[in-house]
């Protein structure tokens, strides 16, 4: 029969043969096994079924079909015209009423050329991304010091000759200005994002409490806006590549900062208790808010979402970094937001992150 009918499973393609159990002649076989050997199914009958493998496995094939336990299959390889033989794993099945048994044979793929390419290839990717840390490092230090210089000589000029330069060429310099401290805060972006990209962070278990009560402790001392940060409910200690983690709530808590016009600035932070079996953590502000049509940009790289211009060196880079970082630790980001009411940013953290390799 070459055919299960509803299952849909061509017999013939398996490797499978019908053999008497005290003779272990073979009764009857599937083309694909009489392949092996570049036979026809009726050459191999009546020929032993131990004729159709090689190697130093014959004799414990021949007590594994005469025997009795037939529940752990038996690696064997399968004889084939070329010498070179196939690994296999045989099963057979219980004799039946006339001492016919059916043997099947499993093909065994060796994993070890694979697993040899998958090395050679992390090999390769782990120089690939050390030749673009370093590149990347050189590249950015040579930009900056050439800013440095650019940004060293227009404020030179801006004091020395500010009362005798033209109005309009006063606006030149100043925009020239603007412009070369904005490529720095480009380059320090590139460089935040790289060193995530490349970096190599360990796992720790973080209190999560501490982090938050000494970020807002630094928060309120820093900064010259009037801040106030409140940890609403007891957070979670976690496993978490802490340096990260930290990381997440300075980016976030310090946009809810940046972005208010409002005197106090008001932040909570605290545990949300009906979103699922994974802790997700929100810090609420009473900032000037997002639009709606700008919510599905905040966490794309180097873009701005600023409608009021109340951060004028932002980069765009930090709320992408906090959603990669969200990510890697098996989680998800997201937020709710309403102009001039404030924003309030979720994200859950998995029980199991990634190890830290960057």
């Amino acid at each position: 029969q070459q055919s299960t009918g509803s299952l849909g499973i061509n017999v013939g393609t398996l490797l499978v043969c019908v053999f008497d159990h005290n003779s272990l002649s073979i009764l009857s076989c599937t083309p694909a096994l009489a392949l092996f050997s570049v036979k026809t199914p009726d050459d191999l009958v009546g020929r032993f079924v131990i004729d159709l493998f090689a190697g130093e496995s014959l004799e414990a094939l021949g007590s594994f079909l005469r025997g009795q336990d037939h529940s752990v299959p038996l690696s064997c390889t399968l004889a084939t015209e070329d010498g070179a033989g196939s690994c296999v794993a045989v099963t057979v099945t219980e004799p039946g009423v006339n001492g016919e048994q059916t043997l099947l044979c499993v093909p065994v793929v060796d994993e070890g050329p694979r697993i040899a390419r998958l090395e050679r290839s992390v090999q390769e990717l782990t120089q690939q991304n050390e030749r673009l840390k370093d590149f990347t490092n050189l590249l950015v230090h040579d930009l900056r010091n050439t800013l440095h210089t650019v940004i060293s000589g227009i404020d030179l000029v801006q004091a020395r000759l500010a009362d005798s330069l033209e109005d309009r060429t006063r606006r030149q310099v100043d925009r020239i200005s603007r412009a070369t401290q904005a490529m720095t805060g480009t380059l320090e972006g590139v460089m935040q994002y790289m060193r995530f990209e490349v970096g190599s962070f360990p796992l720790e278990l973080t209190n999560l409490n501490a982090m938050v009560d000494a970020l807002a402790l630094d928060a309120a001392s820093s900064n010259p806006k009037h801040i106030r940060i409140h940890r609403a409910d007891d957070l979670p200690s976690v496993v978490c590549q802490r340096q990260l983690i930290r990381e997440v709530f300075h980016n976030i808590v310090g946009n809810a900062i940046k972005y208010s016009d409002k005197e106090p600035v008001e932040i909570e932070i605290g545990l949300e208790s009906s979103w699922g079996p994974l802790p997700v953590i929100y810090v609420r502000d009473n900032g000037v808010g997002i639009k709606e049509a700008d919510l599905a940009h905040v966490f794309t790289p180097f873009k701005r979402v600023d409608h009021q211009g109340l951060n004028q060196q932002g980069t765009g880079v930090g709320m992408a970094l906090v959603k990669k970082i969200i990510e890697r630790h098996g989680g998800e980001i997201w937020l709710e937001s309403r102009v001039d009411e404030g924003t309030t940013v979720r994200f859950s953290l998995s029980e199991h992150p990634v190890p830290g390799e960057g």
